[in-house]
């Protein structure tokens, strides 16, 4: 069932040489790979990116992250080990952020709790809620 899906992501890695701090490209990347990875179109997909120099994680300044990921119904425990992972591997591959330096919070905060279209996910038909 298709639903909308939040990433807010805060993060504090050193840029490679010749990257810029391009924040519409960055957020770009992540809706690709939050569209593919939670099975969503990227329609439904909303990224919150901040870059957050003074984020520190373990005491140090070393490339670190926080990932929010707010989703409806497709948040289970076994799902979350999934997500996780595949999360960790796209940071750690794209912006060189081990899996151990950062956190990741999952959270579906439920159809009656999500406003949207001047209701809820939960009040509108389907066709206004963009089928979730």
């Amino acid at each position: 069932m298709a639903s909308s899906s939040r990433l807010h992501v805060s993060k504090a890695w050193r840029l490679a040489k010749g990257e810029t701090t391009s924040r519409d490209s960055k957020q770009g990347k992540i809706t690709s790979v939050a569209a593919e990875k939670l099975n969503k179109p990227e329609e439904m997909i909303s990224i919150s990116y901040i870059y957050d120099e003074y984020l520190t994680f373990a005491g140090t300044f070393e490339p670190a992250l926080q990932l929010s990921v707010v989703a409806l119904d497709i948040i289970k425990p076994q799902e979350n080990i999934k997500y996780s992972k595949s999360f960790f591997d796209f940071f750690g591959k794209k912006l060189g952020v081990k899996d151990d330096r950062g956190h990741l919070t999952f959270f579906d905060p439920g159809r009656a709790n999500w406003g949207f279209g001047s209701s809820t996910k939960e009040a509108l038909p389907k066709e206004k809620s963009f089928g979730a």
